[in-house]
């Protein structure tokens, strides 16, 4: 039986439970829209393929500086943590709202495609999507409300069971394509953009194919949770990334053994599409009740990461001091209900495209402002014990860190109103910082003068 650490949480988590995490972060929205997409802005197959293989390996790069944080700062909360003791408290403060954000608005566009295609299987459904968004949400918040030990079983569950069924549909696109017939060009071929455009059609294209990894690094939110996170740790985060990549891959060729790259493109679902032309009429819901079952599994896996992120800003006093409640059976309620409810607010007043644009950028600069960490701290904590250090050091993480650099200043290029509400959070977030600074030292201050 898991020990308890000071303040409740429990230690119960291993492998498994690590690479379940990652499968089920990740795969999802972006299996099933994105290649259409990526279709359309990159017109020749070895592109098409290759930019996944590129995500696949920044993901692998970036594991390899988050295993380092992870395992010497073994602590809830994610990159938080890190930016925090790297850069100090504005900046952690700053990237760990940041963060809770993203996370936030990752499972409210993930809940709006769910009300979308549970509405496809009940079109006379009280309410609507938003009506199913709102059964889902509540449904995985029980789970979760009863105990960490629940949910990490029904992460697992739902992982195993996702990733089956992808690699059942895959099978079926790579065997069927070799029986059907080819697919009719459609009259509108795709223009091949302009070689002084490439670049910022490949930065724009990077950083959807990135946002599609994103969660890969769910395991180190529950770092603290973690039985043995120096052995477990590491080994969640690469072989749950090279599953995901494998699946990746594999499901873009199997698309491309069907149907052609512009039918792709002018394609809102080609992976419904491609099953169609092989499985008939019973394909559409087929892939229906697949992408229901995966993005539930997605939000699941949401849950385990936003509250964790509270729970370590409200210990460090950036937040109410009652989302660092823990249940005996390990279940963050406060942090949960938070982290729920904005879920649902946010779903209800955004789309999938305007959610995901929002989102994409934010998450490459956490992401880029989490690996500078490793360098920062070997500067400043050489002496920190480091169970697992950063494979080509510094190279590597200097390559993770300007690829990220690179992609984010393209996809600013092309969405330039992406910079301009970061740059509003970023000052709307400094007097939240300065009332909130002048809290804590109120409340440190208390039990002195008494």
């Amino acid at each position: 039986m898991g020990a308890n650490t000071p303040r409740g949480l429990l230690r119960v988590l291993g492998t498994g439970f690590g690479i379940a995490a990652v499968i089920g972060s990740v795969i999802g929205v972006g299996i099933l829209r994105v290649p259409a997409a990526l279709a359309g802005d990159l017109n020749q197959p070895i592109l098409f393929i290759g930019i996944w293989l590129v995500g696949a390996m920044v993901a692998a790069l970036g594991a390899n500086c988050v295993a380092e944080l992870a395992v010497m700062l073994p602590k809830a909360g994610g990159p938080y943590v890190y930016i925090q003791r790297a850069y100090g408290d504005y900046p952690g403060f700053l990237m760990g709202w940041v963060d809770w954000f993203i996370s936030v608005a990752s499972a409210a566009y993930i809940l709006v495609a769910v009300g979308e295609y549970g509405l496809q299987l009940a079109p006379a459904f009280p309410g609507g999507g938003n009506a199913i968004s709102l059964c889902v949400i509540v449904l995985l918040f029980l789970i979760h409300a009863t105990g960490l030990r629940s949910g990490s079983e029904s992460q697992k569950l739902l992982s195993g069971a996702k990733a089956l069924a992808f690699l059942s549909l895959i099978v079926v696109c790579l065997v069927g394509g070799l029986s059907v017939e080819a697919t009719p060009e459609p009259r509108q071929a795709i223009v091949q953009p302009p070689s002084w455009a490439l670049l910022l059609v490949l930065g724009r294209s990077a950083i959807m194919v990135n946002e599609t990894f994103a969660g890969w690094n769910t395991p180190v939110y529950l770092t603290e949770e973690n039985r043995r996170p120096e052995r477990s740790i590491p080994r969640a985060l690469f072989g749950g990334i090279a599953i995901v990549a494998a699946i990746y891959v594999l499901m873009n060729l199997a698309l491309l053994s069907v149907l052609p790259l512009e039918a792709i493109a002018q394609s809102k679902l080609p992976l419904a599409d491609a099953t169609a032309l092989i499985l008939g009429d019973a394909a559409g819901v087929v892939v229906t009740v697949l992408a229901v079952v995966t993005l539930m599994s997605l939000c699941h896996a949401n849950l385990f990461q936003a509250p964790r992120i509270l729970f370590a800003l409200s210990r460090d006093g950036w937040f109410h001091s009652a989302a660092s409640a823990v249940t005996s059976k390990g279940a963050l309620l406060p942090g949960l209900a938070i982290t729920a409810g904005a879920m649902i607010a946010l779903a209800m007043t955004g789309t999938f495209e305007e959610l995901f644009i929002s989102i994409a950028l934010l998450g490459t600069a956490l992401d880029a402002f989490t690996f500078s960490a490793v360098m920062r701290l070997r500067k400043t904590e050489p002496n920190l014990p480091r169970p697992y250090r950063a494979k080509g050091y510094p190279w590597l993480p200097l390559a993770v860190i300007a690829y990220s650099v690179v992609i984010i200043a393209a996809a600013a290029w092309a969405e330039p109103s992406s910079m301009v509400r970061g740059g509003l959070a970023l000052l709307a977030s400094v007097p939240a910082y300065f009332w909130l600074r002048s809290k804590r030292k109120r409340v440190s201050a208390e039990p002195a003068a008494s």
